[in-house]
Parts: C-alpha cells; sequence; structure tokens
C-alpha cells in the first residue's frame, strides 16, 4: 500500500518537475525575445545617432562654409544694388559648387542608409528640414541667376525624395 502511494507521490513529483522545467523554459524565452528587442532598439537608436551625427557635418562642411556670400545676399533683400554688383553676385559660382557637394554628400547618406549605416525615416526627416532650410538660403540667388539653374535644382531636390520613397517602399515590403 505504501509503494502504492509512493509511486503515487513519485509520478506526482515528476509531473511537477515538467511543469516547472516548461514554465522555466518560457520565462527563459521571453528573456531572451526581449534582450533581442533591446538590442534591436539599441542598434536602431544608434543608426538615428550615427545619421544626425552626419546631419550635422553635412550642415557644418557645407551650409556655413561661405557666410560672407550670404551676407551679401542677404543684403541685396534689404537695399537694392546696383546691377554691377548683381551681376558680379550672379556669376559666383561658389553656390552651385556647394549645391552640387550638398547633394553628393545626401546621396552619400542615402548610399549608407541603403547598406544599413543610417536610419532611412531619421534620414528622410532631416532631408525634408534640409531642403527646407536650403531653399530659404538659396531663393535669391535662384531668383537672381538663369532660370535653368533653379529648375534644375528643385528637379535634384524632387529627384532625390523619389529616391528615398523607393527605398522606403523597398524596405516595407521586405519587412
Amino acid at each position: 500500500m505504501l509503494d502504492l502511494i509512493f509511486s503515487g507521490l513519485e509520478g506526482i513529483g515528476t509531473v511537477i518537475g515538467a511543469i516547472a522545467t516548461i514554465i522555466g523554459a518560457y520565462f527563459v524565452s521571453m528573456q531572451i525575445k526581449a534582450t533581442r528587442e533591446s538590442e534591436e532598439k539599441n542598434e536602431l537608436i544608434k543608426r538615428k545617432e550615427v545619421t544626425l551625427n552626419a546631419y550635422r557635418v553635412l550642415i557644418d562642411n557645407v551650409l556655413n562654409h561661405n557666410n560672407i556670400v550670404y551676407d551679401e545676399f542677404n543684403l541685396i533683400e534689404k537695399t537694392k544694388l546696383s546691377e554691377e554688383n548683381m551681376l558680379v553676385l550672379k556669376k559666383n559660382s561658389d553656390l552651385l559648387k556647394h549645391l552640387d557637394h550638398l547633394f553628393e554628400y545626401i546621396n552619400q547618406l542615402a548610399i549608407g542608409t541603403k547598406q544599413g549605416i543610417y536610419d532611412l525615416d531619421t534620414l528622410i526627416e532631416i532631408s525634408g528640414r534640409l531642403f527646407v532650410r536650403l531653399y530659404d538660403r538659396y531663393e535669391l540667388y535662384i531668383k537672381l541667376t538663369r532660370e535653368s539653374y533653379s529648375e534644375s535644382i528643385y528637379k535634384d531636390m524632387e529627384s532625390f525624395i523619389e529616391q528615398i520613397r523607393k527605398e522606403l517602399i523597398k524596405n516595407e515590403d521586405k519587412v
């Protein structure tokens, strides 16, 4: 009789042990999942920081490079300069070089985003802010120069934004 009771208790102990093992495995899997999600979140935060740092370098190197020329353009807005002075400003190719450099740099950011170095959402957000700021800075210059330049700059901006949108759609399809 005692043997029967002990074997029954032994069976119950085995069942309880199995249940404890299953519960333990569940908690371990949840911890692994939480760790993985935390690592992915940290990686995303890191990519966003890298993207923002790259953007800060862009602002420092491109937009603040030639403040004297920008000040000259601001003077034109405030006072009517002679036609001769305006022609000198029109011939200033420095600003167009900066625009070319800017688009080249943004293209590098886009390539880095495709390779997973930079965060796509952050790049799209800062690119939008950058284009607004850029247009504000260059608006007068665009008005002073040939119309084809302004159309070309606008088309470059538009095609870049379209490229980013296509990349975003590609990445959404993969997810």
